[in-house]
């Protein structure tokens, strides 16, 4: 629609109220974004949204990897997924969505370990066998990997399951906040552990 003023008083067009509703909210977040400001609650619903749709899976799995239960496991996701809520309206996109979901979601997993650390020599598998997704074929292989990373300290079960999830060392270390030398160190370390773990 073309926009006509006329400012002799004899008439002009009106912009949509649907275009100036999003003009609005344009310069809204573009003056939150220069000022500091939290985001609207639109957008932070909408960024939360597509954090879990897009990284949901990721949080399962890694909860799973620091769980012992099925009540562990839940109540490590509702907190997770509580934290990145309230955390939303800190993300300032200075690392990827992908980072920070990662970095919050071990930071409470590895908080709630060492809040409820307790030695555990075996983990509770039977009733978790279902909680993410595996090749049915690696089934056994799977969980007797998983009991093994649960022995391992949370720093290194932390990067070992980043590694698990194929991230690179680069993204290991952005992530944890140790070195890309100290990462490599570090699974080289963990896999002869896990190796001498597993063929016990």
């Amino acid at each position: 629609m073309d926009i006509t003023l006329d400012y002799s008083g004899a008439g002009f067009s009106f912009i949509p109220r649907g275009m100036i509703r999003r003009c609005i909210a344009f310069l809204a977040n573009a003056v939150s974004a220069l000022t500091g400001a939290s985001p609207s609650p639109t957008i932070i619903k909408q960024r939360y949204a597509e954090a879990v749709d897009a990284y949901g899976a990721l949080i399962d799995r890694l909860c799973f990897g620091y769980a012992n239960t099925t009540a562990d496991f839940d109540d490590l996701k509702q907190v997770v997924l509580l934290s990145l809520w309230e955390s939303m309206p800190r993300f300032k996109e200075e690392c990827s969505m992908k980072t920070w979901v990662y970095r919050l979601t071990l930071n409470v997993c590895v908080s709630s370990l060492r809040k409820n650390y307790r030695k555990v020599t075996t983990v509770q598998l039977t009733e978790m066998a279902d909680i993410v997704d595996y090749q049915p074929d690696k089934k056994e292989i799977f969980m007797e990997l998983h009991e093994a990373i649960g022995l391992l300290n949370p720093l290194d079960k932390a990067i070992m399951i980043l590694w698990l999830e194929e991230e690179s060392y680069e993204g290991i270390a952005e992530i944890t906040g140790v070195t890309k030398a100290n990462v490599a160190t570090r699974i080289h370390r963990a896999k002869d552990k896990l190796k001498t773990i597993m063929e016990k």
